[in-house]
């Protein structure tokens, strides 16, 4: 298990300094904020909440005609600015509780802010200034238990660095399985972060899933992920994978147990039109990384 700040005494070369958490209240949010908070236990890593209230509601609501739908009732409830206003209030001061609560509880240096905005841009705003945003599956209006939210897609789409997308449920935990797509130079980045999460508990091996052309190539293929983990190649073990059948994919990181699958963004198996299948599928954190391995933050 990731062990908070014990781990850090052996200072590993690749980690985090900052990591945002995007918060709305709901229980997915709540599964990223107990995430985001672990992690930055064990990189000695800043936490930063960030709440924002949708600037496309609050102007939707000023409209006489504007109503709420609620998946609780089978009414409509008419909106109102005053009225959208409370919500956002009563959201924040939840979502900012069970932020205080974390980072206590996880002894990290924290920071909770609330801006006004387009939801998604905010949020990729404030992952332009971290190492790491983890974002909840779906938003606290959404009635699908598995399906990826259109925020969730859009910062996975659009933020520069990685992004951790939990559901309600899922424990952000060891061992760590990474896709390596040698057609993916995000790749890198992945496996990197895979063997600073892995550090964190020498037991655990870190897993990494490749693909080969051929039967007879994959010795090359796997040869290749060996030389790049370097020293740590003996914790590391491999398996060949369909890149671009998710149900391998996650087939394979559920037999292994897997606590979190990290995959590169520019991965065939993680494309537009699979990511939403690919994190339905998995019962377990998906990290998505985006960006040369020196995006992540390198400690001295």
């Amino acid at each position: 298990m990731l062990t908070g700040r014990t781990a850090m005494r052996e200072s590993p070369p690749i980690g985090f300094r900052r990591i945002v958490v995007a918060l709305d209240g709901s229980g997915h949010s709540e599964a990223a904020l107990e995430a985001a908070a672990r992690l930055a236990s064990v990189f000695d890593a800043e936490l930063a909440g960030v709440y924002v209230e949708d600037a496309t509601a609050l102007r939707a609501a000023e409209f006489e005609f504007a109503y709420e739908a609620s998946r609780y009732r089978s009414v409509l409830t008419e909106m109102s600015a005053g009225s959208m206003r409370t919500q956002f209030r009563v959201q924040e001061q939840r979502a900012r509780r069970a932020f205080e609560w974390a980072a206590r509880q996880h002894r990290v240096r924290s920071r909770f802010d609330v801006v006004r905005g387009q939801v998604a841009d905010e949020l990729v705003k404030a992952s332009d200034e971290a190492d790491l945003i983890t974002v909840g599956q779906s938003g606290s209006l959404s009635s699908s238990r598995h399906k990826i939210g259109t925020t969730a897609r859009m910062v996975v789409a659009r933020a520069s660095g990685p992004v951790l997308v939990l559901r309600r449920g899922l424990r952000f935990d060891l061992p760590v399985v990474v896709l390596y797509d040698y057609d993916a130079v995000d790749s890198d980045a992945a496996l990197d972060i895979g063997r600073a999460l892995s550090r964190q508990d020498r037991l655990s091996p870190l897993v990494v899933l490749v693909e080969a052309p051929s039967p007879a190539e994959w010795p090359a293929y796997e040869r290749k992920v060996l030389e790049r983990v370097g020293p740590e190649a003996n914790r590391v073990e491999t398996e060949p994978v369909r890149m671009d059948h998710t149900a391998d994919v996650v087939s394979r990181a559920h037999r292994r147990r897997a606590g979190v699958l990290i995959v590169p963004a520019g991965s065939r198996g993680v494309q537009a039109e699979r990511l939403s299948g690919l994190v339905s599928a998995a019962d377990m954190p998906v990290m998505l990384v985006r960006g040369p391995s020196q995006r992540v933050s390198q400690n001295p």
